[in-house]
């Protein structure tokens, strides 16, 4: 009988002649594969939570939260951008940034998106399209996405600030 295990150091039951073994070692061997199979199982109920946690963040946040591949195409998008642009999840998911920012910005746009790629935050105001083609003024974050030690795409927050910017106006107009 052959036994596989990670840790080359812990002893494996030895067999006599006859195919019998010290039943002290195999306690030793059991005990040892419980600890294992314990840690891990308690490694799994941190992942679970620190998912739901990641999730809960995104899911309840007011703010519009997508990640984009290196492309400029949308990977994930919260609740909050489904509301902000009237598309749906699914829509948006696959969307490159160029359907959404307004023609006279995507340079801009683009360009940070392209300095938020190679490690530099970035914020910006600029203009998104939604669905029904209003255009909001949104105020944006982004950060790369490292996964080990490689650039993957970009994380976006996005908050709408268009109301912001129409009292702004207003304020502007009413002192001349």
């Amino acid at each position: 009988m052959m036994f596989f295990r990670r840790n080359r150091t812990a002893p494996v039951p030895q067999y006599d002649g006859e195919g019998a073994s010290s039943a002290a070692a195999w306690k030793q061997r059991i005990a040892e594969l419980e600890a294992e199979v314990g840690r891990l199982r308690k490694v799994e109920i941190e992942l679970v939570q620190t998912e739901q946690r990641y999730r809960s963040l995104l899911d309840h946040n007011l703010d519009a939260v997508f990640s984009l591949d290196r492309n400029g195409c949308l990977t994930s998008v919260n609740p909050a951008a489904v509301r902000m642009t009237g598309y749906t999840t699914e829509e948006l998911v696959g969307m490159s940034i160029a359907r959404l920012v307004a023609p006279e910005e995507l340079v801009h746009a683009y360009d940070m998106f392209n300095r938020t790629l190679f490690g530099d935050r970035n914020e910006m105001e600029t203009i998104v399209m939604t669905k029904d083609g209003r255009r909001l003024n949104v105020f944006v974050a982004g950060a790369p996405i490292i996964v080990g030690s490689e650039a993957i795409g970009v994380f976006g927050f996005c908050r709408d600030i268009t109301e912001q910017k129409r009292l702004e106006a207003q304020l502007q107009h009413v002192n001349g």
